[in-house]
Formats: C-alpha cells, sequence, structure tokens
C-alpha cells in the first residue's frame, strides 16, 4: 500500500515537472517570437538578395526632409592611420555620377575624381569616385557631418530598398532578384524612365523619371527626388487661368518687393496611371529650374520626400528598371 501510494506521489511530481516544464518551454518561445524582430515589406521582397550594406537614414529640415544617408569613410589621419569617420551623404538622382564631396578648406584646386572607400562593415568595401564640389554648404547646418551626395550612378550599381518606417536604406548586389508578383496589392510597381536628352549637344541625361498627370496642367516627366522636402509643380505646366489666379493672390507685395512663393492643392497626381494625390496633395509652385532647361521632355514636376515618405518603403531596381513604392 505504501509503494503503491510512493508511486502515485512520485507519478504525481514527475508530471507536475513535466507540466512546468512545458510551460517554461512555451514561455520562452512565446518571448522568442515577442522579441524577434518583425521583418519589414522592402526586406520581404528581398529575402535572397545579397546584401551588401545596411545604411541608418535621417531626414532632416521642413517638410519631408532632406534624405541623408550616414556611412562611414575610410580616411588616412594625420598620424598616417587608416581610420574611418563617420559622414553624412545626400541622396540625389538628379547628381548624374557616383556623387560628389565637400572638399576641405586646404584644397585650393583640384579636378576629376576623386576615390574614396566606403566601410560597408564586414568586411565589405564599397569604391566611388566623387567629384570635388564645394556647393550646397548649407547642409552643414543640418547635419554637420555632411560630406556631399551619392549620385544617380551610385544608385545604378546596386538594387537599393528604402525602408521609411525603419529610416534604412539597404544595397544589394545588382542582379538580386525582387520577389514580387504582377498582382501584388501592397507594391505600386511603376518603370522609371531615364530617356532625357539635352538638346544643345544631344547627350543623355541621366536621371529617374516617372510619367505624371495633373490635371487640367500639362502632363510631362516627374523627377523622383530623394534631395528635395516638398514636391513642385512648375510654371510652365500650369494652365493659363491657374496661372493668372496665382499671379493674382500671389502679387509682389509693394513694401518689400519680395514674391510669396505660391501652392496648390492637387486632387489628381497620377504616376504610372495611379492617383496617389491624397497622399500628400499640396504642391508648391515653382519656375522652371536652369538644370532642366534645354531638355528633350517636357517636365511636370518633382515627387520628392513629403509624398514619398507617406510609403512604408520604396525599391529601386535598375536591372528591371523598376521603381516600387510599398504600400
Amino acid at each position: 500500500m505504501q509503494l503503491i501510494i510512493g508511486f502515485k506521489i512520485r507519478n504525481s511530481a514527475l508530471a507536475l515537472l513535466l507540466v512546468f516544464g512545458l510551460m517554461v518551454r512555451f514561455t520562452s518561445s512565446v518571448q522568442a517570437q515577442g522579441e524577434k524582430k518583425v521583418e519589414s515589406r522592402t526586406a520581404h521582397y528581398m529575402r535572397h538578395g545579397r546584401l551588401v550594406a545596411r545604411i541608418p537614414l535621417t531626414f532632416p529640415g521642413p517638410g519631408g526632409g532632406y534624405t541623408m544617408a550616414h556611412v562611414p569613410v575610410k580616411e588616412i589621419s594625420k598620424y598616417g592611420d587608416t581610420v574611418s569617420v563617420m559622414h553624412a551623404f545626400l541622396l540625389d538622382f538628379g547628381t548624374a555620377n557616383e556623387g560628389n564631396f565637400f572638399p576641405p578648406d586646404t584644397m585650393k584646386a583640384s579636378s576629376g575624381y576623386s576615390p574614396f572607400e566606403l566601410d560597408a562593415g564586414a568586411g565589405h568595401l564599397i569604391h566611388l569616385e566623387l567629384v570635388p564640389s564645394a556647393a550646397h554648404p548649407e547642409y552643414k547646418s543640418l547635419d554637420s557631418t555632411y560630406f556631399g551626395t551619392l549620385g544617380y550612378a551610385f544608385f545604378n550599381k546596386f538594387v537599393t530598398t528604402i525602408d521609411f518606417e525603419d529610416n534604412t536604406m539597404s544595397l544589394y548586389t545588382l542582379y538580386s532578384t525582387v520577389e514580387i508578383g504582377e498582382r501584388d496589392t501592397l507594391t505600386l510597381q511603376l518603370n522609371y524612365l531615364d530617356d532625357a536628352v539635352l538638346t544643345y549637344c544631344h547627350c543623355h541625361f541621366p536621371t529617374v523619371w516617372l510619367d505624371g498627370e495633373a490635371p487640367p496642367f500639362k502632363p510631362g516627366h516627374v523627377h523622383v527626388s530623394l534631395a528635395t522636402p516638398q514636391s513642385v509643380i512648375y510654371w510652365t505646366s500650369l494652365d493659363v487661368k491657374t496661372k493668372k489666379l496665382l499671379e493674382k493672390e500671389f502679387a509682389r507685395d509693394s513694401l518689400t518687393g519680395r514674391k510669396p512663393k505660391p501652392g496648390i492643392s492637387v486632387a489628381t497626381f497620377r504616376v504610372g496611371g495611379k492617383n496617389i494625390a491624397s497622399r500628400a496633395p499640396h504642391r508648391l509652385v515653382e519656375d522652371y529650374p536652369p538644370v532642366f532647361k534645354d531638355l528633350s521632355v517636357s517636365v511636370l514636376g518633382t515627387l520628392a520626400t513629403d509624398v514619398l515618405r507617406t510609403f512604408k518603403g520604396m525599391i529601386f531596381d535598375p536591372t528591371g528598371k523598376r521603381l516600387l513604392l510599398v504600400r
């Protein structure tokens, strides 16, 4: 009798230990699942892509902000040592080459390209040829580590994802597959254009364009701009009625002589046949910029970070000439 009771007690204790062990294992599993980082939308489409670098972004400035990438750059210190110094680069599809750098005050004159190495981590180095330029020193007021720009030729070397939720940019090898179905409803798939030619030299003007419409204005190319915080429609695209209305409402001040910068709200702004006006309907109205003069294409305006950052992310795929905006 005692043996039987003892056996029952020991079995009950064993059962309790087994139940407790299962509970601990289940609890640990739940905690592990809770701690696991949720995969971002952009990363989901690049599941089998070969990652080269993941770079943090910031968006200082008004509106949607200026897109700044923060990258360690290999430099030679005054003691002759090679060190990695963190610098901020403005991302700009409008810069045709790989980019430029802000030369130090000690540099009196230079020409051509200068080689740089970006330390991408995990033993990866990204080699760049940058042009010295003293343009846009005002960006140092946005970020004291501002060093220059990364341009269109840089982005053509990678499949690039920009995650606006995590504020990160991921670079994948050029022929990495973007795993997305043709009928994917969570992503706006756009074929971007790179067909502009400068008429005076018949040379290519490389950048990223989308076909755009904003009735009743004149349709044309829309420049995708990570380097500006506010989307724009150019005066040359406005109809006569809207021009007269804006000229009347935003007349030059008789005392200061200044003319306020007009703005409009659009009900329709289509890219790739999709109306995305509701995401950020406000547009500044500006004069046609000198950089777009003498082009073989008409330019309606820009699509800047104020609109782009209403999406969860974007994927730039130069191999397929695609720009994907992830909802």
